[in-house]
């Protein structure tokens, strides 16, 4: 099992250790887009793609509501706030109609500054609102649950519109499961998790019930934040699960820091 937050270089770990330092496997840029990929050895180059459920989707919806009412609270909360500073420096009774306007578009940055702090709800709105602009259905991504390609160069690309930062089906991914034929992989399966605190719950405990079978962790910290409180909390949680037997920290982009 490869652990560590979102962007600490645990791609790049396993590029490096299964693929001699190609950029095969998909870097993640956000929490949503790091789907869980399975690695496993397979006689020919595939990939099985793990989509979400309607259930899933309708949890996101009640996230995307909660975000969006929040988001009109401290609107309304900082209109009220500016407006008073404002009517005390100019000594009137009244605001004219631009210095209203001006004030709604500095409560709004202000607002939308505040709520991007909460990281997962932010990141559920997010993924549903590209869900809900993509006017993709379930049913319509049925026929890409199985992906073929002759090397993995090939399916790298082809696996983009499912990982990528921008890829088409990406809002649906839940997991992928790569099998390759590489002698590296014979008898081990290699679990790239998404960041610590997934903002989709499912997955999350999809990546928790995986990490239980686990023989070895290898626990991916920044160099310049190394073992932070967040990989210590990790820590604390994987050191008691069954089965695992051994843990390693890995401190990553440490030529950043030099």
């Amino acid at each position: 099992g490869i652990v560590g937050r979102v962007k600490a270089g645990k791609s790049s770990l396993l590029n490096a250790l299964v693929f001699d330092g190609k950029n095969i496997l998909p870097k993640a840029a956000t929490p949503m887009t790091a789907a869980l990929t399975k690695l496993e050895y397979g006689d020919k180059t595939e990939a099985f793609v793990d989509f979400y459920t309607q259930e899933d989707i309708d949890d996101l919806k009640i996230e995307f509501d909660k975000y969006n009412k929040r988001f009109e609270s401290l609107k309304l909360q900082e209109i009220e706030n500016l407006s008073k500073i404002q009517l005390g420096k100019l000594k009137v009774k009244e605001l004219d109609e631009k210095q209203k306007q001006d004030i709604e578009q500095k409560a709004k940055n202000i607002a939308n500054r505040e709520i991007k702090r909460d990281d997962r709800l932010f990141a559920c709105y997010d993924q549903y609102n590209r869900i809900k602009e993509s006017m993709i259905t379930i049913s319509d991504l049925e026929n890409f649950k199985n992906i073929e390609a002759e090397d993995i160069e090939s399916l790298n690309k082809k696996l983009y519109d499912f990982v990528g930062v921008d890829g088409k089906y990406m809002p649906f991914t839940k997991s992928v499961t790569i099998k390759i034929n590489n002698e590296k992989l014979k008898d081990i399966e290699i679990i790239d998790t998404p960041g610590i605190n997934d903002p989709i719950t499912s997955r999350e405990e999809r990546t928790k019930e995986l990490l239980k079978y686990c023989d070895v962790i290898l626990v991916v910290s920044p160099a310049w934040q190394f073992l932070s409180n967040e990989d210590i909390e990790l820590l604390d949680r994987i050191s008691t699960k069954e089965g695992i037997k051994e843990i390693y920290i890995i401190a990553s982009k440490i030529d950043t820091e030099l």
